[in-house]
């Protein structure tokens, strides 16, 4: 067990070999004429097999951008705990220091299954990395987070994760091996099946959301400052009895063309802030 944890605590996926000599009888079917549990039985330990399945060059600067840009980032796996939690120290989605077996951080799924909803909700914060999922256990985590009020998205490419995805505000798939029910209940396909396009899409929304905002605060004032002088003439009246008007339509629409377009344009263009506020 040591030595598996070993190889676990490194980020490697561990596969125990073994073996037994087996002597088939004459005229015994291979395939569905054999008992599993006594073919299972007695057999010898080879020895352990670690596979190292980086995650991607871009997800490490990805998720910082997100915790820059107050995103956090959560990891629904069916790793072993310590496989999780290596892979998960590298993409900064736990603290490098981070005790495996102590911290709330991270937390096996048949633990987070046992609890109840007040439990969960009673918790200070929800594990960050969440170990041995089952379909249920990644269902169940994105409830929490909407009870909590939270603007969810569930990322995911397995058959096992569409109840996540259709459950969640914002499900996006993989697009590039998933199969057509993984696809149907996402709301996003991504096509290069890179985390990084995510935090790029959400980037870009926020740009846009922003200088959508400035600009409808630069047409108010303008158009409110337009109206203020108009409703107040309105007490100004000429030897007839009769209002004047500082400003004609057409000089209205002057202005507007004027003092309006170019800030538009140059608002419309403007970046996202390095950082929010």
């Amino acid at each position: 067990m040591e030595r598996f944890d070993a190889l676990a605590e490194q980020g490697l996926r561990v596969l125990s070999l073994s073996s037994r000599k087996f002597h088939s009888t004459p005229g015994m079917d291979p395939v569905h004429g054999l008992d599993r549990d006594e073919i299972e039985s007695n057999l010898v330990f080879l020895g352990l097999f670690g596979i190292y399945d980086p995650p991607c060059a871009e997800s490490l600067p990805a998720a910082m951008k997100c915790y820059k840009a107050g995103i956090r980032v959560h990891m629904l796996t069916g790793d072993h705990p310590s496989t999780a939690a290596a892979i998960a120290k590298e993409v900064t989605i736990i603290p490098a220091g981070t005790d495996i077996k102590n911290s709330s951080m991270i937390m096996s799924a048949d633990k987070f299954d046992a609890m109840s909803d007040d439990e969960i909700d009673a918790l200070t914060e929800l594990p960050r990395v969440a170990a041995r999922c089952s379909p249920d256990t990644k269902v169940k985590m994105i409830s929490a987070l909407h009870r909590r009020n939270l603007f969810a998205a569930m990322t995911g490419d397995g058959v096992s994760d569409s109840p996540s995805l259709k459950a969640d505000i914002v499900g996006i798939a993989m697009g590039q091996s998933v199969s057509d029910i993984v696809k149907q209940a996402a709301d996003i396909v991504l096509t290069d099946d890179n985390f990084a396009t995510i935090v790029e899409a959400i980037a870009e929304g926020r740009r846009m959301f922003f200088n959508i905002q400035k600009f409808v605060q630069h047409l108010m004032s303008g158009n409110i400052a337009t109206i203020l002088v108009l409703v107040a003439s309105l007490a100004v009246k000429d030897k007839q009895q009769e209002s004047v008007f500082p400003l004609s339509a057409a000089a209205i629409l002057f202005m507007n063309l004027c003092y309006s377009s170019p800030p538009a344009i140059g608002l419309g263009h403007e970046s996202l802030p390095a950082k929010r506020t």
